[in-house]
Formats: structure tokens, sequence, C-alpha cells
């Protein structure tokens, strides 16, 4: 969700009290053109260089119905004596006066996600180049197999080969004793198929998906960083499959009616303590509270009925 810095003191400012005279309009209705400008220059021009659009476009961004040339010219020269209004012409064109000082906060978080987004992206894509599913010392194929680059290539010796070379004296006594040595046994060739995780699809994009849908609304920016965040944690820290841990901490929010993200980052604090990574350790360690419950709720209660009779004992005398 974009935002932008808005100051109180707006209401009474000279430039939006002298840009609301030249155009014939109360200071409220300026107040309110000006933030539907600083709005679209989020989206369309969030280094606030207006140089790309001519009059016409940012009146129509600004919301305003009357005439560009008028509306752009009142935000120029509404700044008090020389200083500059609420646009200011530049060497490069028009621009929107000191935009940094108010959305460069927000600029740099969102410089910030882009570059964090692009490190998962290259790390996923580093799995995937080197995740493939791959086979070596395979017997019985019609075509050779390559090995794995990222692995020793143990070769396996041939027995079979026949050297073309003149024996010296004395060696055709050990070639005949070597005929009568046992003949090595055969290798045996097995099918070794090693499979990593593959993901086509960002870490996190899987679980912000289920929440928009299984939630029933749209996640806000903030919370889907959040759940991004808990994916790459959980990935870090050795999950195969983190989308799916963290989906399934989105379901016991669902199941108790808590659809935040404070109660998603009790859960799943409570797991990452716990050292879970995937979603069968989640279910046994249900299991086993499941099962301590009922161990608690079976125990005998003969204790409870001899301490009860004891206290009962004690008054029998008195009423006899």
């Amino acid at each position: 969700m974009a935002w932008i810095e808005s100051n109180q003191e707006l209401a009474r400012h000279p430039k939006a009290i002298k840009a609301a005279r030249k155009l014939g309009i109360s200071v409220p209705t300026v107040v309110g053109h000006l933030h539907f400008l600083w709005w679209w220059c989020l989206e369309y021009a969030n280094d606030g260089d207006l140089s790309k659009f001519d009059a016409l476009d940012i009146a129509v961004a600004a919301g305003w119905e009357g005439d560009a040339g008028d509306f752009v010219t009142a935000l120029v020269e509404c700044g008090p004596g020389d200083s500059m209004g609420f646009i200011e012409q530049t060497d490069l064109g028009l621009a929107i006066h000191d935009w940094m000082d108010y959305a460069g906060r927000l600029i740099e978080k969102r410089q910030a996600n882009t570059k964090r987004m692009q490190n998962a992206r290259a790390k996923n894509k580093h799995v995937r180049n080197t995740g493939a599913t791959r086979a070596t010392n395979v017997q019985g194929l019609p075509y050779p197999t390559v090995p794995n680059p990222t692995e020793p290539y143990l070769t396996v010796p041939n027995h079979n080969i026949i050297d073309d070379v003149i024996p010296c004296e004395g060696e055709l006594d050990s070639e005949k004793t070597s005929e009568t040595m046992t003949e090595p046994e055969p290798v045996d060739l097995k099918l070794v198929v090693k499979k990593f995780p593959c993901n086509l699809r960002s870490i996190g994009t899987l679980a912000v998906e289920w929440a928009e849908k299984n939630w029933g609304r749209m996640i806000p920016k903030g919370d889907a960083d959040s759940i991004l965040a808990w994916c790459d944690e959980f990935s870090t820290n050795g999950s195969e499959d983190p989308d799916a841990v963290v989906i399934e901490g989105l379901k016991y929010c669902l199941d108790a009616d808590a659809r935040n993200v404070n109660y998603l980052r009790a859960v799943l604090t409570d797991w990452r303590e716990a050292g879970i990574l995937s979603v069968d350790q989640v279910k046994a360690r249900e299991a086993e509270h499941i099962k301590q419950k009922k161990c608690k709720r079976n125990k005998d209660p003969g204790d409870k009925l001899q301490s009860a009779k004891k206290e009962s004992s004690k008054y029998e005398k008195f009423y006899l």
C-alpha cells in the first residue's frame, strides 16, 4: 500500500493559499488536487520527474477538470516571492518540488524490497540450474549418461580390456597363472537418481497466493512482505518446502479465526524455536500434543476418591 507524508501545515501554507487564489477555488480543494497528483507520482513518476508528461497529463493526474495550462502554471508560480511552487521548472523540465523529502523513505523501501526479491529469484534460479534430476552410472540405457559436474566422477575399472602388448620373457607363466584365477565379480551398476527441490517460482509466492485465496481478502504489501520473510527464513534454516510450512501456519490462523500476521508470527515463531522445518514435523508435533491431552484426561482418579474418603471420615463420628 503506497503512502506519502502529508503535513498538517499544508492547509495554512502560503503556497496552498496562493494556488487557490490563482485557480479560483478553495484551499481544501487545492489540497485534494495536490494529494491526487502526489499519489499518481508514486506509481508513474516515483522520482518526481514530470518532464515526460505534458500539462494535460499532470492535470488529469491531479483530477483537475479545468484548463490544464492554468493549473500547471498556478502550481509553478504559487511560491511566495522567489521560492519554488509545488512544481518547479528545471533544466530537464517540470518536477515535483522537494519530492524526495516527502517520498524518499517509501522509494528507499521499495528499492530495498526490489533488491531482496531479485536476490531471492537469483537464489531460486541457482537451485533450478543445479537441482534438475540427474542420472549417473546407469546400466542398460540406450544412450550415454552425463556425469554430475558438482560431484566427483568415480569411474569403474573395465576388467575386459585386452592390451595388445608383446609379453616379455617370464611373463607367459604369469599369464597362465592369471588364467586360473577367478574372474572378478561383475560390478552392479545401479540407477542413481538424485532429486533436488526445483521450485520454478520465487520462495513465498505460493504462500501469499494461498493467504489471499483462503483468507478472503487482499493481502497488504506489508503483510505479504512478512509472509515472504518467513518463507525465506525457513528456507535458510534448511526447509525443503518453506512455502508449505508457512501455508500450514496460515491454516492454523484460519482455524483459529485469526487472519492476521500477528497470530501467524506467534505460530511460526513457536515452530522455529522447536526446530520444525516440514509439514510432517508439524503434524507429528500436533499428534503428540493430542496424545498428551488424552493421557491427562484418562488418568486414574482413584487418588482423588481416596482423599475425599479421608476428608469425610473425620466427620463420621461427629454425626453418630
